[in-house]
């Protein structure tokens, strides 16, 4: 190889090699600005956030706290609405007041906003009188229902059966009532409620029993007398098992007043004691001058036209009839929506019958209606009296769980705590069982 070709040969290795070195210098200055740039980027992500001036964070703060009182408002309002219903299988919206009635092949559903069913068996007919936030009255014309009811911490239902009513906190039951013949039934499934009406002071039926029972109508009472028949037994017990209701209570018992005490959850007990029957029209201190035309009406659960009947002879009759009737004219303003007369039929009967065992009853009433309408302060008052009075009546469970019920409405957590304590002590299977021990395990 020439001189000249070996020159020429380093000459081309030496710029090979300072191409070689630019490249690397360019990949090194490249891969150094990457770095860079990165650098600022994270720098720039975990610097302090921009401070917005100070009036203007004063009103983002206040428009956040105003949209979220709004929204406590909004949810409190929804809480107070009373519940909603529809009727049928189309799930149409539920009118109040208005007989609907079960085609004769077909049940007629009505379903609530807090999850309750009622069934009415084909051929039957109910109408939904009132509807409240924790429940609803429903009047049962003719037929079966079905009914479950979700309990719930304050529920409060009621089922009307031509003279019979049945009170609910969260059960499972089947009743059913025939105005042709006056007979009434009742199976609990679950849980319990309270039963009363025509012969039938109020009493607790627990789950696994049932009551039927028979009451002459208005019309014919006065000609056949009263005379009424019930018996309760486990739903498994032979027929033999059951026992009659003697109509008439022994003479020397006073009328009005129940023969023994409530029974108590989960005792085996049954409706088999003498009862007391509805009074006569001068009985409790009322003047004998014959019924009052509204009674028959609202004995038969119109309650509207009864109290379309008395008119505005309100007042006079209440300082006219018995005690029993003046509890039978407060039901009959109530259901027919006339709450403030409601609470002065009770109230007069308070005033006229102070020694009347039910004055107590007019107590527990007076102290419920209070609830309902979320005056718990004027419901404890209520009901405090209704147990002082009565401490071992007929509606003493019921009075103790929603006093207990009040007490927590009322933000009266100690009271509340030992009402609990008293209702599982005396009623450990009583209906408000379960929120008495949420309380006291708090």
């Amino acid at each position: 190889m020439g001189v000249s070709m070996k020159a020429a040969l380093r000459q081309l290795c030496v710029a090979v090699v300072r191409e070689q070195d630019e490249q690397v210098d360019q990949a090194r200055l490249v891969g150094e600005a990457r770095r860079q740039f990165l650098a600022r980027c994270r720098s720039a992500s975990q610097a302090a956030p921009k401070r917005f001036p100070l009036w203007l964070q004063h009103a983002a703060f206040s428009g956040i706290g105003g949209l979220a009182a709004v929204g406590v408002l909004v949810l409190w309002s929804m809480l107070r609405q009373p519940l909603t219903f529809t009727a049928g299988e189309a799930l149409r919206p539920g009118p109040v007041g208005q007989t609907l009635v079960a085609q004769a092949q077909q049940p007629l559903p009505l379903k609530f906003s807090d999850g309750t069913s009622l069934v009415v068996d084909p051929g039957g007919a109910a109408r939904v009188v009132s509807l409240r936030r924790n429940g609803a009255d429903v009047l049962v014309d003719r037929g079966v229902v079905h009914a479950s009811v979700v309990p719930r911490g304050d529920t409060s239902w009621v089922l009307l059966m031509g003279p019979y009513e049945v009170r609910v906190t969260g059960t499972q039951f089947d009743t059913g009532w025939d105005p042709s013949t006056q007979k009434f039934f009742l199976q609990v499934r679950e849980g319990a409620v309270v039963v009363s009406g025509c012969s039938l002071a109020a009493r607790a039926v627990d789950a696994g029993s049932e009551v039927t029972a028979s009451c002459p109508s208005s019309a014919n009472a006065a000609a056949k007398g009263p005379a009424a028949e019930a018996s309760s037994r486990p739903a498994e017990s032979s027929p033999s098992s059951s026992a009659s209701i003697e109509a008439n209570p022994p003479a020397a018992r006073p009328s009005g007043l129940a023969a023994s005490g409530p029974a108590i959850p989960g005792e085996e007990g049954s409706l088999s004691e003498p009862v007391a029957q509805p009074s006569s029209p001068g009985a409790d201190g009322g003047v004998g001058a014959g019924e009052p035309p509204w009674v028959p009406l609202a004995r038969e659960r119109q309650y509207a036209r009864a109290m379309q009947v008395v008119g505005d002879q309100f007042e006079a009759e209440c300082q006219r009839v018995s005690a029993q009737d003046l509890l039978l004219l407060a039901d009959s303003a109530r259901f027919a929506g006339q709450g403030a007369r409601a609470t002065q039929a009770l109230q007069t009967l308070r005033a006229r019958f102070p020694s009347s065992p039910l004055a107590g009853v007019a107590a527990f009433h007076l102290g419920r209606m209070a609830q309902d309408g979320g005056r718990n302060a004027e419901a404890i008052a209520w009901l405090q009296t209704a147990l002082r009075e009565q401490p071992a009546g007929p509606l003493a469970r019921e009075a103790l769980g929603r006093l207990l019920e009040a007490y927590q409405g009322a933000g009266q957590g100690a009271q509340a705590k030992e009402a609990a304590k008293q209702y599982l002590s005396r009623y450990p299977k009583g209906p408000h069982a379960a929120l008495a021990q949420s309380i006291v395990e708090k």
